[in-house]
């Protein structure tokens, strides 16, 4: 499983257990909302980007449809550009919170 790693800050810590990943590229941000640091965090997902992490540190991860939030000035980062599903599977964005009802009121808020 994946990690999330900062050449500034280093590694981002599962706050139940230090020695447990945060997984993936949002995992810092599911840390964050898993220690009530803050009460949203949005990831962007293609592979799993947003629910690995919600699995991870035990909160609620949303990946909607591709085009349900925008992602107007949103930026994916690639590795080389020749993964095998990039440019066939998009990209989305999605909130990860403490709970579903968090979830909800993040969309409800977005529309």
């Amino acid at each position: 499983m994946g990690h999330t790693r900062s050449v500034i800050y280093g590694e981002a810590r599962n706050p139940h257990d230090p020695v447990r990943t945060t997984s993936g590229s949002s995992g810092g941000a599911g840390a964050l909302v898993a220690a009530k640091c803050t009460p949203l965090g949005l990831g962007s997902d293609i592979g799993g980007s947003i629910r690995a992490p919600a699995h991870c540190n035990g909160i609620v991860g949303f990946k909607g449809t591709s085009e349900r939030l925008s992602s107007r000035g949103a930026r994916y980062s690639t590795f080389s550009g020749k993964e095998p599903l990039q440019g066939i599977v998009k990209g989305c964005l999605g909130p990860l919170c403490k709970s579903v009802d968090d979830v909800e009121a993040f969309y409800r808020s977005m529309y």
